[in-house]
């Protein structure tokens, strides 16, 4: 679906994409979930944006109608080991965070691709 939005919106002559993908997206991971999101990566960057903006936040949290017992799971396991020194990468963010940075990012000059890792969302 997210790749069907985008491809529309290349051939309306739109000419930035910001697209929200995930922390450890790789088109060699193990996990499904990491290698879609590298996938729709790959295939996004190859339509005619004179811009592309990805963001790849770690886990969301926030306020949802549904309560994903799953992620809640996760960004309170990822919180401690955060609280520890492991895997900062993986640094929980709220999903109104997210927007906000990608409205900055959209906002900034450049052409061409431009990536935005999981800590650099906090500052943007």
């Amino acid at each position: 679906l997210q790749f069907q939005f985008a491809a529309a919106a290349a051939r309306h002559k739109v000419s930035q994409l910001v697209l929200v993908s995930s922390v450890g997206a790789r088109l060699d991971s193990g996990f499904f979930y990491m290698r879609m999101k590298a996938e729709l990566e790959r295939d996004v960057s190859g339509l005619p944006f004179e811009r592309i903006v990805i963001v790849r936040p770690g886990p969301l949290f926030g306020k949802r109608r549904k309560q994903r017992l799953g992620e809640s799971l996760g960004v309170f396991i990822t919180r401690s080991l955060n609280r520890i020194g492991l895997i900062r990468s993986m640094r929980p963010i709220s999903g109104d965070k997210v927007a906000r940075a990608m409205v900055n990012a959209s906002f900034m000059q450049g052409k061409g691709l431009r990536i935005y890792e999981s800590d650099e969302l906090f500052s943007l």
